[in-house]
């Protein structure tokens, strides 16, 4: 289970949302944001609302009770590797159908 520090510092770098971004947005500093996500501060409830709320997830996803989905960019991948990728797809789908 992840705590809320990494959870928190796993939504904004994901979503590449400098700390400064993340802060203005919540009202708090730069440096406070930093403190959060090395686990130094803990915020209090409102702000945690207020970062479950930017970032679109549930309280308890933000403090590691609940997984997330983690969406997979397959855009990174070289030409090549999309093709091995969607024949090991379909690999796996014709086994399944057996």
């Amino acid at each position: 289970m992840t705590n809320f520090n990494e959870m928190m510092k796993y939504l904004r770098t994901s979503r590449d949302v400098t700390q400064a971004e993340l802060a203005r947005a919540i009202g708090v500093s730069p440096s406070t944001v930093g403190m959060y996500e090395t686990g130094e501060r803990q915020p209090n409830f409102e702000i945690e609302e207020k970062i479950a709320d930017y970032f679109n997830v549930s309280l308890d996803t933000l403090r590691g009770k609940q997984t997330i989905e983690v969406p997979i960019d397959y855009g990174k991948l070289s030409d090549i590797n999309k093709e091995k990728l969607k024949a090991y797809y379909q690999a796996l789908l014709d086994t399944q159908e057996k």
